[in-house]
């Protein structure tokens, strides 16, 4: 059995902090890596094997978005991670273990920020209302927790981008640029 203790962004974005156990005689022999652009195709994983110490069956590993050539971590990001045990019929926890970290602070602002403008002038987006748009935006985000909580995670992709085009990012008016330690949260299916 493998257990994800942590899988989280950190840093704001810069770094994904991964803490592993598996079974006391057994050992991680396998992370791959995916974001919501490459879940599940195996060919384009980020295979983080390279990081596995293998001296124990405890892993504690940090991973920065520059090692890995990226801007951040940002949005929904995927783990799968394999162990030598042995599987048996009846564990709970299948080897592999699948793991989700994500962070939508950007959306959240995006949902304060509409509500802000939605209070100070009246005024419309393609023709829907302000009004329906934070509705719409605060549904749309609880929807996306609610989905990976019960590992419903292509539909929660596919809410993700419907999120964005709503929240058009770089349109956020009255929102300071957040800076945290740790602004994720992890799931373990």
């Amino acid at each position: 059995m493998i257990v994800i203790n942590n899988f989280e962004i950190q840093d704001s974005g810069s770094q994904l902090n991964i803490k592993l156990t598996t079974d006391a005689t057994f050992i991680i022999t396998k992370i791959l890596l995916w974001n919501i652009d490459t879940f599940k195709d195996y060919t384009k994983a980020i295979d983080l094997s390279y990081k596995i110490d293998g001296s124990s069956n405890l892993e504690d590993i940090i991973v920065t978005a520059t090692e890995l050539e990226l801007d951040s971590f940002k949005d929904i990001w995927f783990i799968e991670v394999e162990s030598n045990a042995t599987s048996s019929p009846c564990d709970l926890l299948l080897d592999p273990a699948l793991g989700i970290t994500y962070d939508f602070s950007p959306y959240y602002r995006c949902l304060l920020d509409k509500f802000l403008k939605h209070h100070t002038d009246e005024c419309s987006l393609e023709g829907v209302s302000i009004s329906e748009t934070i509705l719409t935006i605060s549904l749309l985000l609880q929807m996306l927790e609610d989905g990976i909580e019960y590992g419903y995670y292509n539909q929660v992709i596919e809410l993700l981008a419907k999120i964005k085009r709503l929240c058009n990012l770089n349109a956020c008016n009255n929102c300071e640029q957040v800076v945290c330690a740790s602004c994720s949260k992890f799931k373990q299916s």
